[in-house]
């Protein structure tokens, strides 16, 4: 995502979609920011950072490490609303 915008959806498949999410990462004076489509929220680290401290640095995306791990988690616990993600 590195300096674009890039749209990513998670829904279900097998014809039904029950819950349509839409995230969009970009880069604000060079800092990573993730935004929920639907409600314009910016996702933030400090809930996923309770569950486990993958990266206190926060987000980031492009390689494997603990920024994009902190992502993944946030972005599966803003999803889901389950704490009981490892």
């Amino acid at each position: 995502m590195s300096g674009t915008i890039e749209r990513r959806s998670t829904e279900q498949k097998h014809g039904q979609i029950t819950n349509k999410v839409e995230y969009i990462g970009s880069r604000r004076q060079g800092r990573p920011v993730v935004q929920r489509v639907a409600t314009d929220d910016e996702l933030s680290p400090d809930r996923s950072l309770e569950v486990r401290n993958h990266g206190p640095t926060g987000f980031e995306w492009g390689y494997n490490g603990s920024g994009p791990a902190q992502l993944a988690l946030a972005i599966l616990l803003d999803y889901t609303d389950d704490e009981n993600i490892r």
